[in-house]
């Protein structure tokens, strides 16, 4: 399941942990309602349990985190977020999560692919370089760079190796795991990573 909401003027350099603790805490309470009404198979919230408070989050020593509760360790999750959107995947196995809000990253300046091309040299394998060049224009360019882009981001935050491996170090087309490219809104581009992913159970929340 991804909960996903847009902020206005947001901006992720600039947020505090206690913000980003309280958009967590905000998407885990919306997950908590939503899961309770399946079980409980009623949407009344008189008649859903009211006592779920988000488990205490930690990270392991390369920095993913994990809900260190007993009660919520079979709940696994992915947060990301980039220009107005924040993002955060539930599931229960490991996964990961990224997303590229391209419509707001280039509504002031139109997608530069020569810039862009420059970056996929250094970090994207040969494979994926030519899967690149076989844009036609730019904006097949950029739909190309950021869906590799955003598989190579969830790969490693579905491992929990994070920024202690290149994203040169590896092909996303020669990798132990699934991917699933969600379409959240135009020019926001998200990629789901996980070792099986259930299409029919992958859903998708605006909240």
């Amino acid at each position: 399941m991804i909960l996903y909401l847009k902020i206005n003027k947001f901006d992720r350099l600039r947020m505090t942990p206690s913000e980003v603790n309280s958009l967590m805490e905000f998407c885990w309470h919306s997950y908590a309602n939503i899961s309770s009404e399946k079980t409980f198979g009623t949407t009344n919230t008189s008649e859903l349990p009211q006592d779920n408070p988000m488990p205490t989050i930690r990270k392991t020593a390369k920095g993913k985190p994990f809900f260190s509760s007993v009660d919520a360790a079979h709940i696994h999750f992915s947060i990301s977020h980039s220009g107005r959107v924040w993002a955060v995947l539930f599931g229960d196995a490991e996964v990961g999560l990224d997303l590229e809000d391209c419509s707001f990253r280039f509504q002031e300046k139109s997608y530069d692919s020569i810039r862009f091309e420059k970056i996929a040299q250094r970090f994207f394998s040969k494979e994926e370089l030519a899967h690149l060049s076989q844009a036609q224009d730019a904006l097949s360019h950029e739909e190309i760079f950021f869906s590799i882009w955003t598989k190579k981001e969830a790969y490693l935050k579905y491992t929990g190796e994070g920024l202690t491996r290149s994203l040169s170090a590896f092909s996303v087309y020669n990798i132990d795991a699934t991917f699933q490219t969600i379409a959240l809104e135009d020019r926001i581009y998200c990629t789901v990573c996980a070792s099986e992913i259930r299409h029919k159970d992958i859903q998708i929340i605006q909240i």
